[in-house]
């Protein structure tokens, strides 16, 4: 059986049409969330995942603009990027494609230069 994570993973490789998805599980990283990284249109978007009490949720931002890390924390403390909420994995798959492709519209305009 497939898990939720799984579900939005397939929603984001068809949506987005991309070849692969690499998947960094929690357990793995000793963090609280899944994160999922997605080369798409010439850039790597980090995608953290986590399971609330109510809700599934995620963080979508650009990987070249992501300070430190490519962790959970570091992710959820970044200023840049845009949080979804869904009941659904199927749902909340096809916001995150949805945020990925808003992002890559923005990238440009979002770079801000290092002091």
């Amino acid at each position: 059986m497939e898990t939720w994570v799984e579900v939005v993973k397939e929603v984001l490789l068809k949506r987005l049409k991309v070849p692969r998805i690499k998947h960094i599980s929690g357990k793995e990283s000793y963090e609280d969330c899944e994160i999922l990284i997605v080369e798409y249109n010439g850039d790597v978007y980090i995608i953290g995942l986590w399971k609330g009490a109510k809700a599934l949720y995620a963080k979508v931002s650009v990987g070249s603009l992501l300070r430190g890390s490519w962790g959970c924390t570091n992710l959820e403390y970044s200023p840049i990027g845009y949080y979804v909420f869904a009941n659904d994995s199927k749902v909340l798959g096809e916001k995150i494609a949805d945020k990925i492709q808003l992002l890559d519209k923005a990238k440009d305009k979002l770079k801000l230069p290092l002091t």
